[in-house]
């Protein structure tokens, strides 16, 4: 149904000839760019269940798909091609709830020139550096990062946080702190070196009157078109904005800066520069899964910060506790809309700053070894991460001589970056799955996992682009779990085809065949995640 029926329904809607009701748990703002494999999942609120999907005019390469109804998490969900041209287009979701028939409208934002067409990778100076981040150390950081490879596998924005701005100042006045960064606007200055060595370079504010780190510098909240023109000037391309002493609600707070960086993208488009990426840094307190995108963000946090520790909990956030959040948040996430997990610990080695304020480390300083990641748990961070496509950012002194300023009292490891920290976050495979084209957050299949806090394990599915799934299994424990067998039926997958295997950690190129339906793992090793990429 096309066409003429499309509009028929908007019509019906406003002669209240249907019931118009909010059946729908997922995101109804979506992205693609154009000519591209698209998808997007529709599962409903309980008792409602999808009829049909009417697509509208330039939407002819989009289906709607029935297949898992009865699988899994039990959707149905559109899938095709998004159209060559570029602009904004609709389709409608019919849904039937005890009888009464309503409706959800979602939007498909269609262009070349997105924020986030895959989640942004890159760098932050918060947790290594706190206050002490300057022009010097910010520029080796960059080289170092460039020099082990980093740049080259994605991680391209480099991020000044909190305490750039001179100590108390104004809205009025906002204004760089110039002994830390004294060639900000010199023909070289700062963001220019920065651009030159390859990177796209992120800067700090808040929706509020004064950021986080004890009201140290302005908030943006009021003067969003005035901070952001200097921000332009200054050579930023993009901006973190948290909500720290807010002035407003959130739903209030975000949407004025939006809308500036909506204008500011239409400027950089016609001069040929990126798109200034906009991420919303409000920890999740207020659902901004279900009005970030509106509000012009193309990721939002979605939990509190980030600490060097396994469990945590919602406000000391740790790798599970983080994962049990994002988990759930599945069907909101897509192309230019991330959920954000927030800053990876890999290559902090019990030595960062804030990351250290753990459940069983309740303070900043000496350093926390004895808490600091294994190798294992760093990877399952980096595999969780991936298969949520959330934003992956990185916090460390990656200098070959690390300095803990901001923690004076930790004996920093030599190396402190090792081998293993580089493999992880380098993995081709892995970083494959975070920045699929098709931007899908795995989705947590509860019915084949066994996980509770520190104990059992989890079982995750992706949808990846080109026919390509993966597949994530989650030791939580720090006990070794043997012989785990995931019926491919239950993961949406065939039972009588046979699948190509890739294991994705393996240092050598290990793949294996499935012919009987079942995705066997023998052995999975303490806080070990174990992932698979499926080719048809």
């Amino acid at each position: 149904m096309k066409g003429k029926t499309f509009y028929i329904f908007f019509l019906c809607c406003l002669f209240n000839l249907i019931v118009c009701a909010q059946g729908l748990k997922c995101a109804k703002n979506v992205f693609a760019t154009p000519n591209t494999e698209f998808m997007h999942k529709l599962p409903t609120e309980k008792d409602y269940i999808v009829k049909q999907v009417v697509f509208g005019e330039g939407l002819s390469k989009l289906t709607c798909l029935y297949d898992r109804i009865d699988k899994g998490n039990k959707y149905v969900y559109v899938k095709g091609f998004s159209p060559k041209k570029e602009g904004v287009y609709s389709y409608v979701v019919v849904l039937e709830n005890n009888g009464r028939v309503s409706y959800d409208t979602i939007t498909l934002t269609v262009s070349s020139f997105l924020q986030s067409p895959t989640p942004m990778m890159g760098w932050l100076s918060w947790n290594w550096f706190e206050s002490w981040a300057d022009e010097k150390v910010l520029l080796e950081n960059a080289q170092a990062i460039k020099d082990r490879g980093l740049l080259e596998a994605g991680y391209r924005y480099f991020i000044l946080d909190d305490k750039w701005a001179i100590q108390g100042c104004s809205k009025e006045n906002l204004d760089y702190d110039r002994a830390k960064f004294h060639s900000m606007e010199a023909e070289d200055g700062f963001t220019t070196q920065m651009h030159n060595l390859g990177f796209q370079v992120g800067i700090y504010s808040d929706a509020g009157k004064a950021t986080c780190a004890y009201q140290y510098q302005a908030g943006s909240y009021g003067y969003e078109e005035e901070h952001l023109e200097k921000f332009e000037k200054w050579g930023f391309d993009m901006l973190k904005y948290d909500f720290c002493n807010n002035e407003a609600s959130a739903q209030e707070s975000y949407p004025p800066m939006g809308k500036a960086i909506e204008q500011l993208n239409k400027q950089r488009r016609q001069k040929g520069k990126t798109s200034f990426v906009f991420n919303i840094c409000e920890w999740g307190q207020n659902e901004p899964w279900l009005w970030a995108s509106e509000a012009g963000g193309s990721s939002w946090r979605a939990t509190y910060d980030s600490r060097e520790c396994w469990m945590g909990d919602k406000n000391i956030v740790g790798v599970l506790s983080a994962i049990d959040i994002v988990r759930d948040l599945w069907a909101y996430t897509g192309v230019n809309r991330y959920n954000d997990a927030d800053m990876m610990m890999i290559g902090l080695h019990g030595c960062g700053s804030s990351s250290n304020y753990t459940l069983e480390h309740p303070n900043n300083a000496g350093g926390n070894l004895e808490k600091a990641f294994t190798v294992e748990q760093a990877r399952s961070q980096m595999s969780m991460w991936s298969m949520f496509s959330s934003p992956l950012t990185i916090c460390a002194d990656f200098r070959k001589q690390p300095e803990s300023k901001d923690n004076p009292q930790a004996i920093l490891p030599e190396p402190l970056i090792t081998e293993d920290d580089i493999y992880t976050l380098t993995n081709k495979d892995i970083l494959s799955i975070d920045q699929d084209i098709l931007g899908q957050c795995a989705e947590y299949i509860s019915n084949l996992s066994t996980g509770k806090m520190e104990e059992g394990y989890d079982v995750y599915f992706k949808d990846l682009s080109y026919g390509m799934y993966a597949v994530a299994i989650l030791n939580r424990s720090k006990d070794t779990i043997d012989n785990i067998n995931i019926p491919l039926e239950e993961i949406y997958l065939k039972k009588n085809k046979t699948y190509i295997v890739k294991d994705v950690w393996e240092k050598q190129d290990y793949v294996f065949t499935i012919d009987n339906g079942i995705l066997s793992t023998k052995q999975i090793l303490p806080y070990q995640t174990k992932v698979y990429i499926i080719i048809i």
